[in-house]
């Protein structure tokens, strides 16, 4: 039995993510990976159904993308390197939905609503170490 009077292997997992670290998922993670995961996917379980009933079914489809994702990756940084990709594949679909919302008149583009900013390039001599001047 444990201090808390629960037998060993049922620690119960945090409420939310935040009620933990970072450095204490990490911590979980290294020494119980098997309990860190059961937290994670309890947790973003959770979430889904916490969710308005018409993103569950997105959410859902999400979560077994990145478990095929995972289950293909040969490591954690391949794993990681999947899902950067996926997130810029729908970055780029946004663009595109973006594009043809605004439409093709120039005066109308995201780029031009977001104020330039400008600045002066200042022209520095290089001194050698002799302490002379080589511009």
């Amino acid at each position: 039995m444990r201090s808390d009077n629960r037998p060993e292997g049922t620690e119960s997992c945090p409420r939310r993510f935040e009620d933990l670290s970072f450095d204490e998922w990490k911590n979980l993670y290294d020494a119980k990976p098997e309990h860190f995961e059961k937290c994670r996917r309890k947790l973003i379980n959770d979430l889904v159904e916490s969710a308005p009933e018409r993103t569950k079914a997105r959410l859902k489809g999400l979560i077994f993308q990145m478990d095929a994702e995972s289950q293909r990756s040969k490591s954690l940084e391949a794993y990681n390197m999947r899902l950067a990709a996926m997130m810029m594949d729908t970055l780029g679909e946004l663009k595109v939905q973006l594009k043809r919302l605004v439409g093709k008149d120039s005066r109308n583009t995201v780029q031009d609503q977001i104020p330039v900013k400008t600045a002066t390039v200042l022209s520095f001599n290089r001194v050698t170490k002799a302490g002379k001047d080589n511009s």
